[in-house]
């Protein structure tokens, strides 16, 4: 488990999960006073909650355990394949709400004579966990595609498909074997 890419990959994500959770992700100043953006509602600066934001805090903890939970499954590589692309989908919706709140928090302080706003780098993070659950999804699929193929012998009865090269060419080709038949007990795929 630990010595598989992916997992590096799948703790960077929910680490980095962890930080959009607990960190703010953007700033509103106004005639009201100052308010941030976290990930469960719209604070004061003293920490008083003014509207709650209960819906994209959800979607960002789901996306922040599901990695955790992705990690332990290292023998069902399939499974594990799923989740990865289950965690793209959820990035993609939290990254959406993200957007949806903060266009709501702004609307709200716009019609203020005197505001100002800006984000944190944390409000980018889900976009960065995506590539980084790409990448896992992609070395899991690395890693199962090349075990769960037969593995060839050196006439290749075991292969799904048989090969060889155009001639004087050097293009390699690979073309499926339609049928299989068995012959003295073993599967035997014709020359």
């Amino acid at each position: 488990m630990i010595q598989r890419i992916q997992t590096l990959y799948l703790f960077v994500v929910s680490a980095l999960m962890a930080v959009t959770l607990f960190v703010p992700l953007a700033w509103f100043a106004g005639d009201a006073g100052e308010f941030r953006l976290c990930a469960f509602a719209l604070r004061e600066v003293g920490g008083q909650a003014v509207q709650p934001t209960l819906y994209m805090g959800v979607l960002l903890a789901v996306a922040c355990a599901l990695p955790l939970v992705t990690l332990f499954l290292f023998r069902r590589r399939l499974l594990q394949f799923r989740l990865c692309v289950a965690e793209a989908v959820l990035l993609v919706g939290a990254a959406v709400m993200e957007g949806v709140y903060y266009f709501l928090s702004w609307r709200v302080f716009s019609g203020l004579t005197f505001h100002l706003q800006g984000v944190y780098v944390s409000i980018a993070l889900p976009v960065v966990c995506l590539v980084f659950v790409w990448l896992a999804a992609r070395a899991i699929c690395t890693t199962s595609c090349s075990s769960a193929l037969p593995t060839a012998s050196v006439e290749g009865r075991f292969s799904p498909f048989r090969t060889g090269s155009f001639p004087r060419t050097g293009v390699f080709f690979a073309r499926p074997v339609l049928f299989r038949y068995k012959k003295g007990g073993r599967n035997f795929v014709p020359k």
